[in-house]
């Protein structure tokens, strides 16, 4: 179930950001031996991992890239996340998750062979290959990468580290509103009409 790889990566990004539930609030671990570079290869892991499942689902994740510097470079070719070459079929239907300027993560572009890995414009997208999942199912997997990916940009090692952490808690408080039946705001809201509703 989708809910369960929710419920899956939030541990993940829980541990991984060095947070504890004390049963009243998260905190900080204290844990200065974290850097960025080492939250960076944690963060392209759960990428690694969580690409294949929602492909798995349907959800194909791509990489997009744009002119990556090479005079030759023509069109827009795309790549899975490990940068392998696939053709994208333009007929299919397909989500947007996440455009990058930041010039902060290095692809090798599939332009060339010859390509080094280089910092350049790229679009991360999705190709539905199971007409049965949902937009509901669509706009979560498309949370869940466009927040991973803000993350590695922010895990620059010329970035100070509360950027990627912050950046991490604010994903796993999407999370938690999507493993709760109703939202925070929601839960406020129906909370106050029914105070109102007593006071009558």
């Amino acid at each position: 179930m989708l809910k369960d790889i929710i419920v899956s990566l939030r541990s993940e990004l829980i541990e991984m950001n060095g947070l504890i539930n004390n049963s009243e609030q998260f905190q900080w671990y204290r844990d200065d031996s974290k850097t960025n570079f080492s939250i960076n290869f944690d963060i392209w892991r759960l990428l690694y991992k969580y690409s294949k499942v929602a492909g798995d689902f349907g959800f194909r994740v791509f990489i997009r890239h744009h002119s990556c510097g090479n005079k030759n470079h023509y069109d827009y070719p795309h790549t899975d996340l490990t940068g392998t070459n696939i053709p994208f079929d333009p007929h299919k239907k397909s989500y947007d998750i996440y455009m990058s300027y930041e010039h902060k993560i290095k692809f090798k572009c599939p332009c060339s062979e010859n390509n080094d890995y280089s910092a350049h414009n790229f679009f991360v997208l999705a190709q539905i290959e199971n007409n049965e999942l949902s937009e509901q199912d669509c706009r979560i997997f498309a949370t869940l990468f466009s927040g991973l990916f803000n993350a590695i940009e922010l895990s620059d090692t010329k970035r100070p580290r509360a950027a990627v952490r912050e950046q991490i808690l604010l994903l796993i408080m999407s999370l938690n509103d999507m493993i709760l039946p109703q939202t925070v705001d929601e839960y406020i809201e129906s909370f106050i009409h029914k105070d109102v509703s007593n006071d009558r």
